[in-house]
């Protein structure tokens, strides 16, 4: 497993970390109506989103080079 691989799989760690949180924070605002949350969604899951698609390209085109 090499030093890029390893950074890859922090990368999907975190993502799928990411995008855990932005999930709790929408399920707590449908609990609590609350807007405070709100901008914290707004940044964690269009970033994770992000994220989560070129991980997911990367895998991809590693595939296919093999």
């Amino acid at each position: 497993m090499g030093l890029k691989e390893w950074n890859i799989s922090w990368l999907y760690i975190i993502v799928s970390v990411m995008l855990l949180l932005s999930l709790n924070v929408v399920i707590f605002d449908l609990v609590s109506m609350g807007r405070r949350s709100y901008a914290l969604w707004l940044i964690f899951l269009p970033v994770g989103i992000v994220l989560l698609i070129t991980f997911l390209l990367h895998n991809l085109k590693h595939r296919i080079e093999r």
